[in-house]
């Protein structure tokens, strides 16, 4: 029976090991309207768009900046990405020539207004904890 219970607190144990925490700030927000929509990638799947197997948090905008954590992250690659959704249908508004009308950022901030961002530049490890991914928003 003792080592039934030892098996099986090893086994939670290095379970938990393996759930990390990734931490964000959001930062460069101008307005409160809408909410904000993160979207944790586990792969370059639909970039930017989240794919299913996304991972999204919705967090209410404040003026400046605002954190949030996606709790028990499997170890991998990810990449992050965030959408203001000021008028909340969902979607992050285009325009005519494909730019955004909606604010929006990438974990690495690289962000051009000739094309979209880039996976590979996004792009991150999660091997326990983290350090917190900071994302500036593009006001359009």
């Amino acid at each position: 029976m003792k080592h039934i219970l030892l098996s099986i607190i090893a086994a939670v144990s290095t379970h938990a090991a393996l759930a990390a925490e990734v931490p964000f700030t959001i930062s460069n927000i101008e307005t409160t309207e809408g909410s904000l929509v993160v979207a944790l990638h586990p792969s370059d799947e639909a970039w930017p768009k989240p794919p299913k197997n996304a991972l999204i948090l919705t967090v209410k905008p404040k003026a400046g900046s605002v954190s949030g954590v996606f709790h028990n992250v499997a170890d991998g690659e990810y990449a992050m990405s965030v959408m203001q959704d000021i008028d909340n249908d969902g979607k992050l508004k285009i325009g005519f020539l494909g730019s955004p009308k909606e604010p929006y950022g990438v974990s690495g901030n690289k962000l051009s207004a000739m094309s979209a961002p880039k996976y590979d530049e996004a792009k991150f490890i999660v091997k326990g904890n983290v350090a917190t991914v900071v994302m500036n928003l593009e006001q359009p």
